[in-house]
């Protein structure tokens, strides 16, 4: 039987950009299932109307998502481990576990490589944002879109979810972890909140209001000789028609602040465009299969059957540039059981070491590798980045004056991918993916351009090995026609506890 206990973080007060850091304690007595475990950042996002007066609706509700602002890029679609940038577990009876200084940078690294499409697809809503799916559209995991009747949309917190088998070695293995063997655990980490940021889908300049082929914003108004009904204008119906199953996934939802633009017969000649900021109040589904739209208030005051109104669109409108995003609170939640404690853990952990090529385009230098290293991922993030994004031509290692390969070793080449297969191997996992590019959150998935969806490189070298019994010498030659900045060096280390 398994049992689930919250912590909350002991640190008072909030978490900012300028308090990043969370710290938890687990208490003594119990088994915990490490690999299970996880920490939630509860976060909401708070969008800021540019006009809440009467005529335009009142609070209109935005569909904004989170992103990871790197390197000036503001659509990374990112597993959300890259929130930590440095983690430790300790124990009160055992001292420290783990220490890992830059876990954004390795993480997203092996992440990138661990877990195939569909895998990073289909976990993105325990993140930081859902990739757009087939309509254009995101799932937000910080609002509530109602896409049908009159029940008004919401904006939402959400609990961003990064398992401790994502950070710690140790959480990889480690399904009964006894506190009464190891006594009190103490987690550390500090978070990459200066890092997030906000994007709003669906705003004016959206694509989806200028894609000819599907006509998503272009409405059908009352043309010459309908009814004159009560003598306004308040709703309109969409060109395009909606199956069933994709009325829900339209681009519009109850609550939603438009703009609307058209024209009619009785202002100068119908050849002025007419624009009306509203909100949308209720959406109906028409028997035709169009969707009907009901404003919060009237578009047009309509005096005779005659009058036409032509050349009716609707888009999106861009919320206030104040809008912003908050950080409520941080958890560690806790999944206990009643396994028999491990008495012997034995895991992969990784020590850090940072270095600079100080803007050469070759660099050579040796290292110290401790015994009990068995790989090696070398990292090139730009300065301060997450992602290790750095171009480079070619790599070669020795290792105890003993050249690894028989050649130097080309980027994306065959013999790359083997040694990054090699690396795999060693660690008896299989290889989730061989792209190298992260995916845009801003390019749907049905979207197989590879240009268009993957735009952002992952260049990190993985490499294996030798065990020894004494500390080895590591030689790295590396080329890099883009000059080489930043240079991270995780060693694979074996411990057990």
């Amino acid at each position: 039987m398994e049992n689930i206990v919250k912590y909350q973080k002991t640190q008072a007060g909030g978490i900012s950009a300028s308090n990043p850091l969370i710290d938890f304690i687990i208490p003594e007595g119990g088994t915990i299932n490490l690999k299970k475990s996880f920490v939630n950042v509860n976060m909401s996002i708070d969008a800021v109307d540019v006009s809440t007066t009467d005529a335009n609706g009142g609070f209109g509700i935005y569909n904004n998502v989170m992103t990871f602002l790197d390197g000036g890029e503001v659509t990374k679609h990112i597993d959300p481990v890259v929130l930590v940038r440095n983690a430790a577990m300790s124990c009160q009876k055992k001292g420290l576990v783990e220490s890992i200084k830059r876990v954004d940078v390795l993480r997203t690294t092996l992440k990138q490589y661990d877990d195939d499409e569909s895998t990073k697809t289909d976990q993105s809503f325990k993140g930081f944002s859902c990739a757009l799916d087939e309509n254009s559209l995101s799932n937000s995991n910080f609002v509530e879109l109602n896409g049908m009747g009159t029940r008004k949309s919401k904006a939402k917190s959400h609990d961003v979810t990064i398992p401790l088998s994502d950070i710690f070695g140790i959480a990889k293995v480690a399904d009964a972890f006894s506190t009464d063997a190891n006594g009190q655990v103490r987690l550390h980490m500090e978070l990459n909140i200066d890092k997030l940021g906000i994007l709003q889908t669906l705003k004016a300049a959206d694509p989806v209001w200028t894609d000819n082929t599907k006509n998503r914003g272009a409405m059908t108004g009352p043309g010459n000789g309908a009814a004159v009904g009560d003598g306004t204008i308040i709703s309109l119906d969409t060109t395009k028609v909606y199956t069933y199953a994709e009325q829900l996934r339209s681009p519009f939802w109850v609550g939603m602040k438009v703009l609307v633009t058209f024209r009619y017969s009785t202002v100068n000649t119908g050849n002025t465009d007419i624009l009306k900021t509203r909100t949308i109040t209720k959406i109906d589904h028409n028997a035709d299969g169009t969707l009907k739209l009901t404003f919060n208030a009237s578009l047009q005051a309509r005096g005779a059957a005659t009058e036409v109104m032509t050349a009716a669109v609707v888009t999106g409108v861009d919320q206030d540039a104040s809008s912003s995003f908050s950080v409520n609170g941080a958890e560690l939640v806790v999944v206990y059981n009643e396994k028999p404690p491990l008495n012997k853990i034995q895991y992969i952990s990784y020590t850090t070491e940072e270095d600079n090529g100080g803007g050469a385009g070759s660099y050579n230098k040796q290292y110290q590798l401790e015994p009990s290293c068995v790989g090696l991922v070398l990292a090139l993030p730009s300065t301060n980045s997450s992602l290790s994004s750095n171009a480079y031509d070619s790599y070669r290692f020795m290792v105890n004056n003993e050249h690894q390969t028989d050649r130097k070793v080309e980027k994306s080449s065959s013999l790359e991918y083997d040694r990054r297969a090699r690396w795999y191997q060693n660690h008896a996992q299989p290889m989730g993916s061989l792209k190298e590019k992260s995916e845009e959150i801003d390019v749907k998935l049905n979207d197989n351009a590879m240009n268009a969806k993957y735009q952002h490189n992952n260049n990190a070298i993985m490499e294996v090995m030798p065990l020894t019994d004494t500390p080895k010498t590591l030689g790295i030659e590396l080329v890099s026609g883009a000059n080489i900045g930043e240079i991270i060096l995780f060693k694979e280390v074996v411990k057990s506890l």
